[in-house]
């Protein structure tokens, strides 16, 4: 009986300690294909005062049968964070199917340096519209940590379709404002 006090003591001990070190639950893994975003670091304090910065993101695609223009214009302060969501659907065949078309972008934690250029991070996620075609074109992509001089546009990514002829250009004009 003592024996069996003893057993039953240890299994009751061993069976709570195991439990208080469950590990964390774990996040599911990615799905294929999506925008693998970034760690979320802690903000860090700007250098000096905050200052924001006009981003003017102009993408470019090349396609066919016309190249066309999309801008989108945000205002970041720096150390900040700034997101712009835009997304359509185009219908596919049957008006009851559609798919996402979207244009993101995100700006993240511009600085000033001291030679008055503007480091950041930018992420940008574009699908063109292919209204018309059998074949959807290619989704870009991008994420881009870059020093971008002040008040100048600056070509940062040039992309090619995989299966056709068309080019996708992203340029950025970072504007220090007063």
């Amino acid at each position: 009986m003592k024996y069996f006090c003893m057993a039953l003591l240890l299994s009751i001990a061993y069976t709570s300690a195991s439990q208080a070190q469950d590990p964390a639950p774990q996040s599911p893994p990615p799905t294929p294909g999506a925008l693998v975003q970034p760690p979320v670091r802690p903000a860090a304090p700007p250098a000096g005062p905050m200052r924001n910065v006009r981003f003017e993101i102009l993408v470019t695609d090349g396609g066919i049968p016309k190249p066309t223009t999309k801008k989108v214009s945000l205002i970041v302060a720096t150390g900040r964070e700034g997101q712009v969501r835009s997304t359509a659907a185009e219908p596919q065949g049957n008006p009851a199917f559609t798919r996402a078309v979207p244009l993101n972008v995100d700006i993240i934690r511009p600085s000033i340096l001291d030679n008055g250029a503007v480091s950041v991070a930018i992420v940008i996620e574009y699908q063109p519209m292919s209204p018309g075609t059998v074949a959807v074109p290619a989704m870009v992509k991008a994420r881009i940590d870059v020093l971008l001089p002040n008040g100048r546009k600056t070509l940062i990514s040039e992309t090619a379709d995989p299966t056709s002829d068309r080019t996708t250009t992203l340029e950025v004009t970072a504007t220090v404002l007063p």
